[in-house]
């Protein structure tokens, strides 16, 4: 009785299945009917403690979902199976249904006749005897082919692998063959298409192939416009580029002269004896940015002329302490003599320093504190 149960559920599901996919919106369904059968074991094999198997052929059905991927095709599904004990290739009264998930990939290697591909399974394999029922996991591979006419709906199949039952009370690898009938299967997705979808599609490329035509000779004739609007604007820049470099040259050349006259003045304001001071924010070593000239005119001067030197005398404002005073005077000293050693190669021997403060008034003192804020630079 539990056993026709189990038939009935199987077919009915199986029916609605089919009635599903034979829907046109829903190509790529196939179902398959095929038996299996071990090979190549003469031992016996034990399952379970109490039950050990030798001989087995199964009637298995399944519902697949095909499509297309990459250069072949692939399918997933779900397999049920039954093998009876009393009449259908089982053994000791104990009943076999195997099921497993299926996953599987056809390479066509004869378009819409021929294929070949590897498969899985996963899934348990169920056994029920007289009072008991037990379920061990299951792993399946298979190596499939398959033959089919294009306008027929059913094709055959022919595979072999192996079953493992890792959990087995002897875990153990069973070869088997199997070998069935799948439907419909009259074409696969996207293989095929009627007579009058090709007539459309001829018309649709001879169409599209006029308005390609028409389209390239427009952007043919635009391309060509713009390539004259390229060349006649590439002209235009090249000389506009010349004329420009040609102004840059001349200005550069003035800008050189009027720096070159410059220099000269400045080397020539410096000159042996004279007082040159450059002067600095309050407070501070820092360097008022437009004193930087007068203080690189005096070090060229000295490394042009290795004999000449050069006194430091260093003052500040008179506001502060005695001691602040004093350290911004050597702060700026220090400044003046850095700069010239390191950017002139001046020697510490060359340059002498006099550090006044504001207990003395520079020579060009005025009124403006930002007098007092100086460092006199004297060459001798």
């Amino acid at each position: 009785m539990r056993k026709c149960r189990l038939i009935a559920l199987v077919f009915t599901m199986l029916l609605s299945v089919s009635g599903y996919a034979q829907n046109d919106e829903r190509r790529g369904y196939f179902f398959s009917i095929s038996l299996t059968r071990n090979i190549f074991s003469n031992d016996e094999t034990y399952l379970l403690s109490h039950f050990w198997l030798q001989d087995f052929t199964m009637l298995k059905i399944s519902a697949n979902r095909e499509f297309s991927l990459w250069t072949g095709y692939a399918a997933l599904g779900l397999e049920v199976g039954f093998s009876s004990g009393s009449s259908f290739g089982g053994q000791g009264g104990v009943d076999l249904f195997p099921m497993a998930l299926t996953a599987a990939y056809y390479f066509p290697l004869v378009q819409n006749t021929f294929s070949v591909g590897p498969s899985l399974k996963l899934g348990a394999l169920g056994l029920s005897g007289s009072g008991w029922v037990e379920f061990m996991p299951m792993v399946g591979g298979r190596l499939e082919a398959e033959i089919q006419y294009p306008y027929f709906p059913v094709s055959l199949y022919a595979a072999a692998g192996v079953d493992m039952y890792p959990t087995a009370y002897e875990p153990s690898m069973i070869p088997v063959v199997e070998i069935g009938i799948r439907f419909p299967r009259s074409t696969r997705p996207n293989d095929r298409i009627s007579a009058r979808e090709a007539r459309e599609a001829r018309e649709r490329e001879a169409r599209e192939a006029r308005e390609r035509e028409e389209r390239e000779a427009r952007e043919r004739e635009a391309r060509e416009a713009r390539e004259r609007e390229e060349r006649e604007r590439q002209e235009r820049e090249a000389r506009e580029a010349r004329e420009r470099e040609e102004r840059e040259r001349q200005e550069r050349e003035a800008r050189e002269r009027e720096a070159r006259e410059r220099e000269l003045a400045l080397l020539n304001q410096v000159i042996q004896g004279f007082i040159n001071p450059i002067y600095f924010e309050p407070n501070t070593a820092v360097l008022i940015e437009t004193y930087h000239s007068r203080l690189e005119a005096v070090g060229r001067q000295l490394a042009l002329n290795p004999t000449f030197r050069v006194l430091l005398r260093t003052y500040t404002a008179p506001f502060g302490t005695a001691e602040g005073r004093h350290m911004v005077s050597e702060g700026r000293t220090d400044f003046a003599r850095d700069y010239l050693m390191q950017n002139f190669g001046i020697t510490s021997d060359r340059i002498t320093s006099e550090l006044h403060g504001s207990d003395r008034m520079p020579e060009n003192a005025t009124d403006n504190w930002t007098s007092f804020r100086c460092v006199e630079l004297i060459l001798y």
